[in-house]
């Protein structure tokens, strides 16, 4: 018996390391995307400082940062979300932390609302930032912008932080962005993956 827990244990550990592996090699395909994707959007910058007006960069670098953050936010909500709906499942309605986490749920299911709207206003200036971009660009240098802009919601997506998401939704995860605007939309399914990852 001894023996045969011992083989189950080294199997275990074996497997292990290999997860471990796996997610080391993405973090580091990651890391480097992100250099590569980086460098593509410091050459954008710069054609954009060259050839626009002073306050049509200014709105460029904005939308920028502001696809940054809000990728950011939106994920965090909607693992948050996720956590906290899952703590409530099989909860009896007399348990003493009902109340608290329903609230809590609540409250992130507003903050996620919040976060929906501010995306959506995002989007609606990412159209005024590419019709600035094509007054300047030709067809490349505009295919140079858009992909930056896609990689790097993508890559906040593919991050360490949203590991639980990967691994509990694989590819179906990584190939179910919704476009809105001109950077994926991920919040509805993210949520899902989150509560998925929890269960397993």
């Amino acid at each position: 018996m001894s023996n045969v827990t011992g083989i189950l244990q080294e199997e275990l550990m074996s497997r292990l390391d290999q997860k471990l592996e796996v997610l080391r090699e993405e973090h580091l395909l990651v890391a480097e995307e992100s250099r590569i994707n980086d460098e593509l959007g410091e050459t954008v910058a710069g054609q954009v400082s060259r050839l626009a007006r002073p306050h049509e960069t200014s709105k460029y670098r904005l939308h920028v940062e502001e696809v940054g953050k809000i990728t950011s936010l939106l994920l965090g909500l909607s693992g948050r979300l996720a956590r906290a709906e899952n703590a409530l499942m099989g909860l009896p309605d007399n348990h003493a932390e009902k109340k608290i986490l329903e609230s809590k749920r609540d409250k992130l299911k507003e903050q996620l609302d919040e976060a929906k709207k501010l995306k959506e206003n995002i989007d609606r200036r990412s159209v005024h930032v590419s019709k600035i971009l094509y007054k300047y660009f030709n067809e490349e240098e505009y295919a140079d912008y858009d992909h930056f802009i896609n990689m790097k919601a993508k890559l906040i997506m593919d991050s360490p932080s949203t590991v639980p998401c990967r691994s509990s939704c694989g590819a179906t995860c990584r190939g179910s962005y919704a476009f809105v605007g001109s950077y994926p939309d991920t919040s509805s399914h993210l949520v899902t993956c989150y509560k998925q990852a929890q269960l397993a």
